[in-house]
């Protein structure tokens, strides 16, 4: 018989036997790919070197197969020879506040749910698309057990989604236009909109813009955000902020014991305290100047060069006439 599932599985690898072996780059092998049981979704521009781009986005959706981190909602950016948005932490804790995520520090809330998806599509020839996540489980509050050493996790009354749209297209007039809509109900508890960052990549804040410029080597990665009033755009240094589960607080615990003191995560953080939250940041990829951003949140319009983008009440990106 077969010593594992995984031997069978590699016997698969080289079949059909003839198939001569191709770069992707001349075939059509897709470059948007999801795994809609488990909520994966990944966005590629092209299979062409160092310089593609691929954005992926987590969802958590479906039933755990071993991993359990609390990723929800969580995204990762590499393009243009670096990478621009990744994890704080690469073991298996995998705790909620080393996502690139909305925190809520200091509100004990169930960051390691599975979240359903609202919305999802992809251009396969392209690698654009976009998916839109229902966070509501993760907002699932905390208490502690009246006798057993375990949390009750109850609905509080908290609802979230959030909205990722990737543009290869170039309407935009760069590689890759990114689009990221967040919302909030039920609390004015502090919310920062966290990006973890490669300490390589140099940070330039230009809070009377409402815009950050990330930089490394001759590429930047611009970032320009609007939404409810009271937003901050924070230092770029931060403690982690913490995190709703149990294992997260714990985890959280041990780690500032090992920090040196004073030690921060290299991390874009916008902060705000507003109840009803809603966030639009719009990321631009490029080598050169970057276009200009504007974005309407009131409407939900985002106009990047010839890219118009409105966001429906369906919590969805549709392209708009200018």
């Amino acid at each position: 018989g077969w010593p594992s599932g995984i031997d069978l599985a590699y016997a698969f690898v080289n079949y059909p036997l003839d198939l001569a072996a191709a770069s992707p780059a001349t075939t059509d092998f897709p470059r948007f790919w999801a795994a809609d049981g488990k909520g994966f979704y990944s966005f590629r521009n092209a299979f062409d070197g160092v310089d593609d781009i691929v954005v992926q986005c987590y969802a958590k959706d479906g039933v755990g197969a071993g991993w359990n981190a609390a990723e929800a909602g969580g995204f990762q950016i590499y393009g243009l020879g670096s990478t621009w948005a990744e994890k704080a932490m690469h073991d298996r804790g995998g705790d909620r506040w080393a996502e690139n995520v909305v925190q809520l520090p200091g509100l004990q809330h169930r960051g390691s749910s599975r979240c359903p998806v609202l919305h999802r599509r992809g251009n396969s020839a392209t690698g654009s698309g976009q998916v839109t996540v229902d966070l509501t489980p993760v907002y699932q509050l905390g208490k502690p057990h009246p006798k057993k050493k375990k949390t009750i996790w109850y609905d509080g009354g908290i609802t979230g989604d959030r909205c990722l749209a990737v543009d290869y297209s170039g309407a935009a007039g760069v590689p890759a236009c990114i689009t990221i809509a967040d919302r909030i109900r039920g609390t004015d508890q502090q919310k920062i909109w966290t990006m973890h960052l490669p300490e390589a990549v140099a940070i330039e804040l230009q809070p009377e813009r409402q815009r950050f410029v990330l930089r490394a080597g001759d590429a930047s990665l611009v970032g320009t955000y609007a939404g409810t009033d009271k937003l901050q755009l924070l230092p770029a240094a931060g403690d982690d902020g913490g995190d709703g589960d149990d294992q997260a607080q714990n985890h959280k615990k041990k780690k500032k014991k090992k920090k040196k003191k004073g030690e921060q995560l290299h991390a874009i953080r916008i902060g705000s305290t507003a109840a009803d939250y809603e966030l639009i940041v719009v990321l631009t990829l490029q080598r050169g100047a970057a276009p200009e951003v504007r974005i309407d949140a009131d409407d939900g319009r985002i106009d990047v060069g010839d890219l118009h983008w409105r966001l429906t009440d369906e919590r969805r990106f549709e392209r708009v006439e200018d």
